[in-house]
Protein backbone atom coordinates (compact mmCIF):
# COMPACT_ATOMS: atom_id res chain seq x y z
CA UNK A 1 0.00 0.00 0.00
CA UNK A 2 1.40 3.77 -0.80
CA UNK A 3 0.68 5.92 2.18
CA UNK A 4 1.64 9.55 2.08
CA UNK A 5 3.18 12.04 5.09
CA UNK A 6 4.79 15.55 4.91
CA UNK A 7 7.94 15.76 7.27
CA UNK A 8 9.68 19.05 8.02
CA UNK A 9 12.54 19.86 6.06
CA UNK A 10 14.66 19.52 8.78
CA UNK A 11 13.53 16.00 9.48
CA UNK A 12 13.37 14.48 5.94
CA UNK A 13 16.45 12.07 7.04
CA UNK A 14 14.35 10.38 9.23
CA UNK A 15 10.66 10.22 7.99
CA UNK A 16 9.71 6.95 9.76
CA UNK A 17 10.84 7.92 13.45
CA UNK A 18 7.79 9.01 14.91
CA UNK A 19 9.73 11.15 17.11
CA UNK A 20 7.76 14.11 17.11
CA UNK A 21 4.32 12.04 17.44
CA UNK A 22 6.34 10.57 20.77
CA UNK A 23 7.54 14.24 21.76
CA UNK A 24 4.28 15.89 21.55
CA UNK A 25 1.47 13.82 21.46
CA UNK A 26 -1.38 13.75 18.72
CA UNK A 27 -5.07 13.22 18.27
CA UNK A 28 -4.46 9.07 18.62
CA UNK A 29 -0.42 8.97 21.24
CA UNK A 30 -0.23 10.63 24.35
CA UNK A 31 3.32 11.74 24.84
CA UNK A 32 5.83 9.22 25.12
CA UNK A 33 4.36 6.92 22.79
CA UNK A 34 5.66 6.84 19.01
CA UNK A 35 3.10 6.65 16.07
CA UNK A 36 3.44 7.64 12.44
CA UNK A 37 0.59 9.44 11.01
CA UNK A 38 0.26 9.33 7.60
CA UNK A 39 -2.38 9.83 5.03
CA UNK A 40 -3.78 7.89 1.77
CA UNK A 41 -3.01 11.14 -0.33
CA UNK A 42 -0.82 14.15 -0.63
CA UNK A 43 -3.28 16.58 -0.48
CA UNK A 44 -4.64 15.28 2.47
CA UNK A 45 -1.28 15.42 4.02
CA UNK A 46 -1.15 19.03 3.40
CA UNK A 47 -4.39 19.69 4.52
CA UNK A 48 -3.63 18.08 7.99
CA UNK A 49 -0.62 20.28 7.98
CA UNK A 50 -1.96 23.68 7.10
CA UNK A 51 -4.40 23.22 10.11
CA UNK A 52 -1.59 23.47 12.53
CA UNK A 53 0.18 26.26 10.86
CA UNK A 54 0.00 30.08 10.52
CA UNK A 55 -0.55 30.62 6.57
CA UNK A 56 2.04 33.89 6.75
CA UNK A 57 5.00 31.19 7.44
CA UNK A 58 4.52 27.78 6.15
CA UNK A 59 8.27 26.08 6.54
CA UNK A 60 9.63 23.68 4.29
CA UNK A 61 8.03 20.27 4.12
CA UNK A 62 9.12 17.42 1.98
CA UNK A 63 6.35 14.83 0.13
CA UNK A 64 7.25 11.14 1.93
CA UNK A 65 5.74 8.51 -0.27
CA UNK A 66 6.20 5.05 2.00
CA UNK A 67 5.49 1.30 0.52
CA UNK A 68 3.67 -0.35 3.65
CA UNK A 69 2.55 -4.09 4.05
CA UNK A 70 -0.99 -4.40 4.25
CA UNK A 71 -1.68 -5.24 7.94
CA UNK A 72 -4.35 -3.18 8.81
CA UNK A 73 -7.54 -2.89 10.89
CA UNK A 74 -10.48 -0.13 10.36
CA UNK A 75 -12.38 2.00 11.74
CA UNK A 76 -15.26 4.29 10.53
CA UNK A 77 -16.66 7.53 12.70
CA UNK A 78 -19.59 5.37 13.96
CA UNK A 79 -16.69 2.65 15.33
CA UNK A 80 -14.99 5.73 17.49
CA UNK A 81 -15.82 7.22 21.10
CA UNK A 82 -17.54 10.12 21.23
CA UNK A 83 -15.50 13.22 21.15
CA UNK A 84 -12.71 11.51 18.84
CA UNK A 85 -12.88 14.54 16.69
CA UNK A 86 -11.94 17.21 19.45
CA UNK A 87 -8.57 19.28 20.23
CA UNK A 88 -9.56 19.77 23.81
CA UNK A 89 -7.16 20.37 26.58
CA UNK A 90 -8.50 16.92 28.43
CA UNK A 91 -5.83 14.47 28.64
CA UNK A 92 -5.83 11.24 27.91
CA UNK A 93 -8.08 13.00 24.64
CA UNK A 94 -11.36 9.87 23.78
CA UNK A 95 -9.25 9.33 20.27
CA UNK A 96 -5.88 8.60 22.80
CA UNK A 97 -7.32 5.94 25.48
CA UNK A 98 -9.21 3.94 22.44
CA UNK A 99 -6.39 2.93 20.79
CA UNK A 100 -3.89 2.34 24.05
CA UNK A 101 -4.36 -0.90 23.51
CA UNK A 102 -3.19 -1.21 19.78
CA UNK A 103 -0.46 1.13 20.60
CA UNK A 104 1.47 -0.63 23.76
CA UNK A 105 0.34 -4.68 22.10
CA UNK A 106 -0.25 -3.99 18.23
CA UNK A 107 -1.81 -6.82 16.48
CA UNK A 108 -1.79 -5.29 13.03
CA UNK A 109 0.67 -2.79 11.65
CA UNK A 110 -1.56 -0.08 10.47
CA UNK A 111 -5.09 1.49 12.03
CA UNK A 112 -7.16 3.37 9.35
CA UNK A 113 -9.21 6.26 10.82
CA UNK A 114 -11.46 8.92 9.37
CA UNK A 115 -9.17 12.35 9.32
CA UNK A 116 -10.68 14.60 11.77
CA UNK A 117 -10.39 17.50 9.36
CA UNK A 118 -12.33 15.72 6.26
CA UNK A 119 -13.86 12.13 7.61
CA UNK A 120 -14.69 11.33 4.00
CA UNK A 121 -10.84 10.40 3.55
CA UNK A 122 -8.87 8.32 5.73
CA UNK A 123 -5.86 8.95 7.71
CA UNK A 124 -3.32 5.96 8.12
CA UNK A 125 -1.56 5.15 11.74
CA UNK A 126 1.45 3.21 11.80
CA UNK A 127 2.73 1.51 14.91
CA UNK A 128 6.70 1.33 14.76
CA UNK A 129 6.34 -1.45 17.61
CA UNK A 130 4.51 -4.25 15.57
CA UNK A 131 7.33 -5.92 13.68
CA UNK A 132 6.77 -5.79 10.07
CA UNK A 133 7.18 -1.80 10.79
CA UNK A 134 11.07 -2.93 9.35
CA UNK A 135 9.28 -3.45 6.11
CA UNK A 136 7.53 -0.22 5.88
CA UNK A 137 10.39 1.86 3.34
CA UNK A 138 10.19 5.37 1.55
CA UNK A 139 9.76 4.97 -2.05
CA UNK A 140 10.24 8.75 -2.79
CA UNK A 141 10.62 12.04 -1.17
CA UNK A 142 10.21 15.32 -2.93
CA UNK A 143 10.42 18.98 -1.48
CA UNK A 144 6.56 19.97 -1.81
CA UNK A 145 5.77 23.28 -3.86
CA UNK A 146 3.41 25.25 -2.46
CA UNK A 147 1.33 27.26 -4.35
CA UNK A 148 1.62 31.42 -3.13
CA UNK A 149 -1.97 31.56 -3.16
CA UNK A 150 -1.99 29.80 0.52
CA UNK A 151 0.24 32.43 1.64
CA UNK A 152 -2.12 35.26 0.74
CA UNK A 153 -5.02 33.36 1.80
CA UNK A 154 -2.93 34.16 5.23
CA UNK A 155 -2.80 37.22 4.71
CA UNK A 156 -6.55 38.20 4.18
Amino acid sequence: MLMYRLVQAAFRHEPLSGEGAARYGGRWNPKGVSLLYTTESPALSLLEILVHLNLNRIPEYFLVTLEVPDSMRTYRSEDLPKGWQSVGNAHPLPSQTFLLEWLMRPDRLLVEVPSAILPIMSNYLINPRHPLFSDCRVVNSELLAIDERLYDAGRR
